[in-house]
């Protein structure tokens, strides 16, 4: 069984690596069945992404509670609008926003997923018992899907492996939280006793590997990469572009914007050149590229569009947070 909080249709880099693991396990001898929830919260949605679900595969799907959902009723976002990635990351946030960054960051945790921990462990145990489940993966973030993991551990004895796409306590986007000391205490009780129980641990660097066993030097911990999926890229002709395009796909937080490349293109004003950003991005990014003729932001677009954009860009523009130069985005691989 393998529990996720991201699965289509969310879109994201989040959600490919499970759902490839389910698309190609059983190839391997392993039958995927999944849990995941009913009514999440999501950056981005893309359809697309659904193709990849293999024929058969059973998916169940419980509700959570969401306070994301209360911040946007009391910030007059619509019900079905995706809540900007970085919206509670801003260095300048209103008054409102720093008062649910704060609320979330010290009363909701491990993090703001926390909702759907006692439906999905509730569900879980009945599909462990119904299909005779021999092993449970976890993914995160978010880290909260960890403690469901941890639970049937301690509970059913079951056989546990903990799958960490980001850092727990030392993810960068984090650097700006203002945590009390009792909340990064049980924090790091939280990521403790996950490293303690779990059967495995897999992550996706090797970077994040050596500082996980740095940490915890008696926990069982594996590198298994992120990667491309062939079939995602059709064969495209490949044409000389009217003007020289770079582009870039994904987010862009406040640590990751290249101000040394932003300053070129504003000062220098080259009118053969196009920087197109596609997917979600904080606001400072925005108001930098209102100023720059050459920068064209747009929509977050389904992987399948992505794929294709990658291939007739003249240039892929990578970006890494600043302070963690250890991260290997998921998109490098595509890139590549």
């Amino acid at each position: 069984m393998i529990i996720t909080y991201y699965w289509p249709p969310a879109g994201g880099p989040g959600v490919q690596r499970i759902l490839k693991f389910v698309k190609y396990l059983p190839q391997f001898g392993w039958e995927p069945i999944v849990l995941t929830v009913a009514n999440g919260e999501y950056p981005a949605i893309d359809h697309s992404l659904e193709k990849d679900i293999p024929e058969g595969i059973k998916v169940y799907k419980t509700k959570t509670i969401e306070p994301f959902r209360i911040f946007k009723f009391l910030s007059g976002k619509k019900k079905k609008e995706n809540i900007d990635t970085f919206i509670l990351d801003k260095k300048s946030k209103s008054f409102f926003s720093s008062f649910f960054s704060f609320i979330r960051s010290n009363i909701f945790l491990p993090d703001a997923r926390v909702g759907w921990l006692p439906l999905a462990t509730k569900k879980a145990k009945k599909i462990i018992k119904d299909h005779n489940i021999s092993i449970i993966l976890t993914s995160s973030p978010p880290h909260s899907v960890q403690l469901i993991g941890l639970k049937l551990k301690s509970e059913l004895g079951a056989t546990w492996v903990a799958d960490f796409r980001d850092p727990w306590i030392d993810a960068f986007w984090e650097k700006g939280e203002k945590r009390l000391n009792w909340v990064k205490n049980k924090l790091s009780y939280y990521e403790k006793e996950v490293f303690r129980n779990a059967n495995l641990l897999i992550t996706v660097t090797k970077s994040f590997k050596r500082n996980f066993e740095k940490k915890y030097s008696n926990s069982n911990i594996v590198y298994l990469p992120n990667g491309y999926d062939s079939s995602d890229f059709k064969s495209i002709e490949k044409k000389i572009n009217d003007v020289f395009i770079i582009r870039y796909f994904g987010s862009i937080a406040a640590s990751q914007i290249p101000h040394n490349l932003l300053s070129v293109l504003k000062s220098e004003k080259p009118s053969e050149v196009i920087l197109e950003l596609y997917g979600n991005f904080d606001q400072s990014i925005l108001e930098l590229a209102n100023e720059i003729d050459v920068i064209q932001i747009m929509d977050y677009l389904p992987h399948n569009l992505i794929t294709t954009k990658m291939q007739t860009a003249d240039l892929l523009l990578l970006l890494i947070p600043s302070s963690r130069g250890d991260i290997c985005p998921g998109m490098w691989f595509e890139y590549i």
